[in-house]
């Protein structure tokens, strides 16, 4: 699943519960656990889903979930002993994994972590119609499903490890959904002027693009429901932990480390070799004409230094091109990583596949007006075969992850070729050699 979108930060021991009859998740981890849940549905409200066929509409009447301890006692006594099924339970619908030996102990540790980062992975195909999101497929993708139901609005989720197996559930307040019925219908967000008519008195929240029910209680020690409070807590960036043996190309820049620099680096090239050699495919699977001048890229520290002061503003958003005139930027935010190297591969992802949902960018290659701004645009900047140099960098800000790539020269210049058609390294540019169908300076 093509999903912008973080992971939750680890599950801690349950101090606070919001649910002290339950005793089952911390204050602090249910808010974890709802962000995620409302990071999803506000990706679905928004049309920033993506499956590996296409692009799934924006959703009208989406609502923001709030937290039920009658459902966590559910989910705590449905993972009681680590079944490796789950409860049959024709009221409440639910999002079930067991994990079992197989997954490393930190996984199993972490089992609603690991489930809420996998249950997406099972939605890859979706039937669509013309105004709605039917439900549709197995039982994996009703796991999704129900993650974003529009009209689901409580939540309530459990974990039990049991040597070395674990199990994790959510439970929601709708049953549940069959084949056929609607997940959601397409249509505008409430922060883009859409409807909040599902329930009474409906209000709604512009962070997430999600509808809140009215006469919402504030959670106390007593109370059976919670919502996140208006007030958000103000963003703080956090860098990747590093030690002087991790970091020694760009010693320089604190917050990266030579593994992420090379994975970055090689999802870059392995890309622009594929699509060099004609492998690169656009819907339907069919294949984009073969590059005949595709440069390689070489790491460069202090692009990587104005990446990561960027990222750390943490705006969420590319800057402003005319304060970087020589340099193209790409930015993701990943709602669903388990470490900082696992939300720079999925950025790189992203950017790419998004020629696998929207179509190509025409047989002469030429970068268009009506890209610019647009997911292609992530796409064509990767793609660009005279750019020659790369810098990224990831910052976790307030549980998501902030992912800055910058690259020089830049591309996304409208009018210009992408790339030129042709044998690789048939146009390479004085100076440079043939490399794994890349041409690279010697």
């Amino acid at each position: 699943m093509g999903l912008s979108l973080i992971l939750l930060s680890t599950l801690l021991p349950v101090a606070f519960a919001i649910c002290p009859g339950t005793g089952s998740l911390s204050d602090s981890n249910v808010q974890h656990v709802l962000n995620i849940f409302n990071l999803w549905r506000g990706e679905a409200a928004k049309g920033e889903l993506y499956t590996d066929q296409r692009q799934l509409p924006a959703g009208e009447n989406i609502y923001k979930m709030e937290w039920d301890c009658a459902l966590e006692e559910l989910a705590k006594k449905a993972v009681e002993n680590c079944p490796t099924t789950k409860t049959v339970n024709p009221t409440n619908g639910q999002s079930f994994m067991h994990l079992d030996s197989t997954y490393t102990a930190n996984e199993r540790a972490q089992a609603l972590n690991t489930s809420l980062s996998t249950w997406p992975d099972a939605a890859d195909y979706t039937d669509i119609g013309n105004d709605i999101v039917n439900m549709a497929g197995d039982d994996g993708m009703l796991t999704f499903m129900n993650m974003i139901r529009a009209n689901t609005y409580q939540v309530g989720c459990s974990q039990k490890q049991c040597g070395n197996t674990a199990t994790a559930a959510c439970f929601y307040n709708q049953p549940d959904l069959k084949t056929g019925e609607l997940v959601f219908k397409a249509g505008r967000n409430c922060a883009n002027g859409g409807p909040c008519t599902t329930y009474p008195a409906s209000t709604c929240d512009g962070t997430f693009s999600l509808c809140v029910r009215g006469n919402v209680p504030t959670t106390t020690a007593a109370a059976v429901t919670t919502t996140t409070p208006t007030t958000a807590a103000p963003v703080q960036a956090e860098t990747m932990p590093t030690t002087t043996a991790q970091n020694t190309r760009c010693s320089q820049n604190q917050g990266m480390t030579d593994v992420v620099r090379g994975r970055f680096l090689d999802m870059h090239n392995i890309r622009r070799a594929g699509l060099a050699a004609g492998e690169a495919t656009t819907t339907n699977n069919e294949r984009m004409l073969r590059s005949s001048n595709m440069m390689r890229l070489t790491w460069d520290c202090g692009m990587e230094a104005a990446a990561l002061q960027h990222a750390m503003a943490c705006t969420f958003a590319k800057t402003d091109l005319s304060t970087r005139p020589n340099y193209g930027e790409n930015q993701a935010t990943i709602a669903v990583a388990s470490n900082y190297q696992a939300a720079a591969e999925e950025a790189v992802k992203q950017w790419w596949k998004t020629i696998r949902h929207i179509g190509g960018v025409g047989r002469d290659r030429i970068y268009q007006r009506s890209f610019f701004g647009t997911p292609i645009d992530g796409f064509t900047q990767i793609a660009w075969a005279t750019t020659t140099k790369l810098g990224c960098a990831v910052v976790k800000c307030s549980g998501r992850y902030n992912v800055v790539c910058r690259y020089n020269p830049r591309g996304n210049i409208v009018g210009e070729e992408i790339y030129k058609r042709g044998r690789p390294c048939s146009q390479c540019p004085l100076g440079t050699t043939c490399l794994d169908n890349l041409c690279r300076f010697n």
